[in-house]
């Protein structure tokens, strides 16, 4: 509907309607007071004017119950009006078809215009047929068509404008929580952006639930709506009116919310607090498919006066926010500032960039030696991607992995990884060096491409003894699909490749599990080798770690070992092997081969 439209319908609505309705309770007025007059009833007559006065006063309440009242009184002064006409002058006037019509503009339904003309007619009848037969029933028929026709257009027009009302609130209402959509969202801004020279600020906050789709493939979609139901009740009971502030939630996407916060004065100082106390709030425990579910949210912060009140780049400004928080580890609150967005503006030079990262070999594996820290022998060595782009420079894992997971792009990087990693071993084997080179198979890899098969194809390519490769799988991805993974891990064992479970303790380190799987080394953490030299705590977690995968027979390797404080530990409590700067930080290969050269020869690989 074009605007010259919409104002029209408003002004039609605003203006004439009650302008017609005045004029037709008018005219009747004034039919009544004429006759009165006429007749000599002048205190009647004056009465009969308040039918009118009544009327328009129910028309302008917006209370029902005095609607009610003003309709009451003006059907008994239309009836003391009616009654005291001597019967020569009780014709059906055409002025008297405009009285159901009033009623039925101002009270809704069919009882009190139906209930007026009852009024009319049974007044009238008696006198009617004994001086004005013949036009009395034509009166009469012609005021029961116009009632009725009347009254069900009208009762129809309700009908339909209550039908309309109830698709425009579902078509802004998410279906599944109750709350506004994202055209609902939509609308929000526009109206913000309508009266944004007002004074206050407000505050956008996009949140989003951290691994929702892990939980989705684990529990179900059931179970996944049961968590989005749930988080969408303890958002709306959040106390906002508390913190002197209004709030409104909105569902964007599947596990996206939006929380707008609004006041008369509204700053970082007063929101962080409020967002913090909100994450506590959220956080609390769930009961989902009949069991307990903690989950953490990812939340983007900006406030509407840092984007100069524009409501577009506002909310785009907090999404960067969230995506960042995302990047950053998952369960953060990020505000939005410039060098966020030029790190996002980066960020997505690395997502379009990522696609064509292999046709322009610009990846590049690095190894970091794993020390044998009872013989001092280099016998391992982890691969460690590095990603140099001749115009972003050096681009770390952390900044690219996620990414590439969520296109699935780190699976052809993935299979890069390991075929590079054969081929260096295989060099390395040749020249008369035995080093077994880890590699990191990623949760998407072992999902949706066949491990197996790729590792069978590499070593057959290279003609690497099995035993120079170590696959490692961190503990999410054991979650994952456990009984998957442990078939893919004993097949590849069988195979003689060896498997590690990498940052042990971190995830969902469970004696049950570890049992069943099948795996020859456990790396440590190391959250727990960076304390452990003065922290009581990180040390007995140390030493029940390394002593659990002795008792298993499997071999224990600590990660981020930086001091020889940490290493003399290390070696008290009888680790197997270390990994970290005190040796050296991640090499090329030929630099990573003279120092090998440097260590004594290792020979176990057990």
């Amino acid at each position: 509907m074009s605007l010259f439209a919409q104002q029209r319908n408003s002004i039609v609505k605003k203006a004439v309607f009650p302008a017609l309705y005045v004029l037709g309770l008018v005219l009747v007025a004034q039919t009544l007071f004429v006759d009165h007059l006429s007749l000599g009833h002048h205190q009647l007559a004056y009465v009969s004017l308040t039918f009118a006065l009544f009327m328009i006063l129910g028309g302008l309440t917006t209370q029902e119950r005095l609607r009610q009242l003003c309709a009451l009184l003006s059907l008994a002064v239309l009836l003391t009006s009616l009654l005291f006409y001597p019967k020569q002058h009780l014709p059906i006037s055409d002025t008297y078809f405009l009285i159901p019509l009033g009623f039925l503009l101002l009270m809704r339904g069919f009882v009190w215009p139906v209930v007026s003309s009852l009024v009319v007619l049974a007044i009238c009848f008696p006198h009617n047929l004994e001086f004005y037969p013949r036009s009395f029933w034509e009166g009469a028929l012609e005021l029961i068509i116009i009632t009725s026709f009347a009254t069900l257009s009208i009762s129809y027009r309700h009908r339909l404008h209550a039908q309309v009302l109830k698709f425009r609130q579902e078509s802004i209402t998410d279906f599944l929580t109750g709350v506004g959509n994202r055209k609902a969202f939509t609308e929000l801004l526009e109206g913000i952006n309508d009266r944004r020279d007002e004074s206050g600020d407000y505050a956008l906050l996009v949140l989003d639930i951290d691994n929702f789709k892990r939980l989705n493939d684990s529990l179900g979609h059931q179970a996944g709506d049961q968590l989005l139901t749930k988080l969408t009740d303890r958002l709306q009971q959040f106390p906002f009116a508390h913190q002197m502030c209004s709030s409104q939630v909105y569902r964007l996407s599947g596990d996206e919310f939006a929380l707008v916060i609004g006041a008369d004065y509204l700053d970082r100082t007063l929101v962080m607090p409020l967002v913090e106390e909100l994450v506590k709030h959220c956080q609390q425990e769930y009961r989902v498919a009949n069991s307990s579910y903690f989950t953490t949210i990812s939340i983007g912060i900006a406030l509407l006066s840092d984007a100069g009140n524009q409501v577009e780049l506002w909310y785009r400004n907090a999404e960067i926010a969230m995506f960042r928080a995302k990047l950053k580890g998952k369960n953060r609150i990020q505000w939005y500032d410039q060098l966020l967005n030029a790190e996002m503006i980066r960020h997505h030079k690395i997502e379009q960039e990522l696609a064509f990262v292999l046709n322009k070999k610009q990846l590049s594996l690095y190894y970091q030696p794993k020390v044998d820290i009872q013989t001092n022998c280099i016998e391992h060595a982890e691969a460690l991607i590095r990603w140099f782009h001749p115009q972003l420079g050096m681009i770390t894992p952390a900044e690219f992995v996620n990414v590439a997971e969520k296109s699935q792009q780190i699976i052809p990087i993935g299979r890069w990884v390991v075929y590079t990693a054969c081929k260096q071993a295989k060099a390395w084997f040749d020249e008369g060096r035995q080093v077994c080179i880890a590699v990191n198979v990623s949760t998407i890899q072992f999902l949706y491409d066949d491990v197996i098969e790729l590792v069978a194809n590499a070593l057959k390519a290279y003609q690497l003894p099995p035993h120079l490769l170590q696959i490692e799988i961190t503990e999410t991805t054991l979650m994952t699909e456990l009984s998957r993974v442990t078939q893919t891990c004993q097949k590849l064992r069988d195979m003689g490749v060896q498997i590690a479970i990498d940052d042990f303790g971190t995830a969902y380190s469970s004696l049950n599990y570890l049992k069943q799987l099948p795996i020859d080394m456990i790396k440590i953490d190391k959250s727990f080798v960076d304390e452990c030299v003065h922290n009581k705590d990180s040390h007995m977690i140390l030493r029940t770690i390394i002593q659990l995968g002795h008792n298993l027979g499997k071999k224990v390797i600590a990660e981020g070992v930086n001091s020889e404080a940490q290493l003399a530990l290390l070696h008290q409590e009888e680790c197997d092997l270390y990994q970290g700067y005190l040796c050296s930080q991640p090499l090329p290969a030929n630099a990573f081969y003279q120092l090998v050269h440097q260590y004594p020869l290792g020979n176990s690989f057990a």
